[in-house]
């Protein structure tokens, strides 16, 4: 078996009511979410980007405001 793969990653969970209940979640790596929010494309030249809960920028297509 190999080893995990290397890199951040963020777990998104849910409980699932009904039934006996349980939890469904996924695993997602970081730089995936980066690369969607990067190729976001607003109407009128907007763009998207990534803060953290505090407000800093952790994914901005201008390297220079992250972080």
């Amino acid at each position: 078996m190999g080893g995990a793969p290397l890199g951040l990653m963020i777990t998104f969970a849910a409980p699932v009511k009904g039934g006996e209940g349980g939890v469904v979640g996924a695993d997602v790596f970081l730089t995936k979410i980066v690369e969607q929010i990067l190729t976001i494309k607003l109407a009128g030249g907007g763009y998207a980007f990534l803060p953290d809960k505090s407000g800093q920028v952790l994914a901005h297509a201008d390297q220079a405001k992250v972080m």
